[in-house]
């Protein structure tokens, strides 16, 4: 012990000895490395950093056809939409209408490239497209050739285009994809231009498997949310909501059915409901954003008294099986509660797809961006889930479909919904309200810029 003091007391003499001698040189490089650090700090802050977002989207998806939202970041479409639904150009330029609506001819622009550098010509355009000829006019001119005329052609032409191996044209690139069998667990983005953050997106079965991950740090967003849940309480979160106006729930009747084929007694069914005010409100199947959008068709504005009154002479059915979608259990209750006080017994049976066979089906559901509901609402079509037969309805669509002036469509379209709510073949209750999740440091414009 007094060999290994004495030793100690030999090194901390030489310590300072040396201190002592170099003291001058000593602080001067304490001072300089203080110095160098802090400008090395300071001038980190203002060199451009990489950022990586991760987003998380609930649903499942598959690599050829990821969310539209990511397709729209990959690529672009001849044509792009405006908020009203409008389309305006994007890799056309403009457009022309030749023999009667038949006839459409593209004319791109020449500083469009793909991700490999080459240019975007006429013969890249490749749309499968059934009773549609779609060909190179020349380098920079599509022609598509039509059966039939149909006016919706430009805003379905908005559908990004890709060449052979997934190749496009948009601000991002596919860096990376992983897979749980065939469906998308984790797609990752590479910006094709400088500014723009990396993104990662991963996809969740749930929203509360989504809410775990967001726990876990695997996503900074939550996009479309239908609950925030317990996620609205935590510190460093911000939560914004949004009224998507892009779809709509509503109550949908099987015509077919006894009892359901009386339209005073299904109009009876809409007056008997409590219903949102505000722009959360939907009355058509038609986005109050659209430029045919009419405000002025029939509201079903709760009335119980008129409602009786409807139907005192003549009950059809006593008895409705609602169909619904787990996510609008909620709203289903409250509509329970609304018929039973009109007479009429309601019983919920939870579904997770569209039933073949239902008497009322309480769903939401995707408004196309061009007022044509032709294969949702004529007698003809399969998708046409009520059932609906109303010959004016089908003519209607039918021109609707065929005119190419703005004005005459919008007329056509306006008397399209009047007749359809007037028939009621539905009850359109409101718009979606969904949430967006967000961590607090996740600057906001990145946030409203990634909204899909």
């Amino acid at each position: 012990m007094a060999v290994f003091m004495k030793k100690a007391r030999f090194v901390f003499r030489l310590f300072f000895a040396f201190v002592k001698q170099h003291f001058n040189l000593i602080a001067l490089g304490f001072l300089v490395g203080l110095a160098t650090f802090f400008s090395l700090s300071t001038f980190r802050k203002h060199l451009p950093q990489k950022k990586l977002v991760k987003i998380g989207i609930v649903g499942q998806f598959t690599a050829e056809e990821p969310p539209p939202e990511i397709s729209q970041l990959l690529s672009r479409g001849l044509t792009r939409l405006l908020p009203d639904g409008t389309a305006t150009g994007s890799l056309a330029l403009d457009w022309e209408v030749l023999d009667q609506g038949k006839t459409y001819k593209f004319f791109l622009r020449d500083d469009a490239f793909w991700h490999d550098g080459k240019r975007v010509t006429a013969k890249d355009i490749a749309y499968d497209f059934k009773n549609a000829l779609v060909e190179p006019a020349g380098d920079f001119q599509v022609k598509v050739s039509l059966k039939e005329p149909f006016s919706p052609l430009p805003v379905v032409l908005s559908r990004p285009v890709f060449r052979k191996g997934n190749l496009g044209n948009g601000t991002y690139r596919t860096k990376k994809i992983e897979r749980t069998g065939r469906f998308l667990r984790r797609l990752d983005l590479a910006p094709a231009k400088e500014g723009l953050a990396s993104l990662s997106f991963r996809f969740y079965p749930t929203e509360e498997s989504a809410k775990i991950g967001f726990k876990l740090g695997e996503a900074d967003i939550l996009q479309s949310m239908s609950d925030p849940g317990e996620l609205a309480n935590y510190r460093g979160v911000r939560i914004r909501s949004e009224i998507r106006q892009n779809q709509y729930s509503a109550i949908f009747f099987n015509t077919k059915k006894a009892g359901l084929e009386v339209k005073s007694f299904r109009q009876a069914l809409a007056y008997a409901l409590k219903k949102e005010k505000g722009a959360i409100r939907a009355i058509t199947p038609i986005s109050g954003l659209s430029w045919a959008f009419n405000a002025n068709v029939k509201p079903y504005e709760q009335d119980l008294g008129w409602a009786k009154k409807m139907i005192e002479k003549e009950r059809p059915t006593d008895n409705i099986e609602l169909s619904v979608f787990p996510s609008l259990i909620p709203l289903s209750n409250e509509v329970v509660k609304d018929w039973e006080a009109l007479g009429v017994r309601t019983d919920i049976k939870v579904t997770n797809s569209v039933p073949e066979d239902f008497q009322a089906l309480l769903a939401t559901w995707e408004i196309p961006p061009d007022p044509d509901q032709y294969s949702f609402w004529h007698s003809t079509q399969t998708g046409n889930l009520t059932g609906l037969v109303n010959p004016r309805i089908d003519k209607l669509l039918e021109e609707g479909r065929k005119i190419a002036e703005r004005a005459d469509r919008r007329s056509l379209y306006l008397d399209f919904q009047k007749f359809l709510v007037e028939e009621c073949p539905a009850v359109f209750l409101r718009h979606p309200l969904l949430y967006t999740i967000s961590r607090e440091g996740l600057p906001e414009e990145l946030d409203k810029n990634l909204e899909l």
